[in-house]
């Protein structure tokens, strides 16, 4: 009898420089996981933290064809969207990061040559009704998205977060 040698699956982590991807990327990281966190920019505790496997990258302003070839780069069994923008800021809108982005994505990962990575995405509670906000419409839109997608994915929704330091808030 053979016994198979089973490898912690290689972890894209999308916003890992943000208050859920990066507690995300330090659990990961501790469990033995294989990750590789993905950001626009990093602390340099971070990049310290993650020791080289950070990589600067802004998928929110990348088109499909730029991500899908990224994705073939990391070689990531699975992919996890922090990706989460509260309000539109200079040169950036947040349902392009909440909507538009996450469509982009799927889209992406489903021209993958090879099997398409999980893709595990963080959203919000509730329900559509429940839903007042550009913000809670923009990351209801992207649910459907990857749920009409065909891709094998996870979707979370936490209700609370919980952190030492306030992110996109006052204390």
């Amino acid at each position: 009898m053979t016994t198979a040698i089973r490898t912690a699956p290689v972890v894209a982590v999308l916003g890992a420089s943000g208050l859920i991807g990066e507690s995300l990327c330090a659990f990961l990281l501790a469990n033995g996981y294989d990750i590789i966190p993905v950001a626009r920019r990093f602390t340099p505790v971070q990049e310290s933290a993650w020791s080289g496997r950070a990589v600067r990258y802004a998928p929110v302003d990348a088109d499909a064809a730029s991500l899908c070839a990224f994705l073939d780069t990391t070689r990531a069994n699975v992919i996890v969207n922090c990706i989460g923008v509260l309000q539109d800021a200079p040169g950036s809108s947040a349902s392009d990061a909440n909507r538009a982005f996450v469509v982009r994505l799927v889209d992406a990962l489903r021209k993958q040559d090879e099997r398409a990575p999980l893709l595990v995405h963080v959203s919000i509670p509730g329900h559509g009704a429940d839903d007042f906000t550009e913000f809670s419409r923009g990351k209801r839109a992207a649910e459907a998205a990857i749920a009409d997608s065909g891709l094998s994915h996870v979707i979370l929704r936490p209700g609370f977060v919980l952190a030492d330091a306030p992110y996109g808030g006052a204390r």
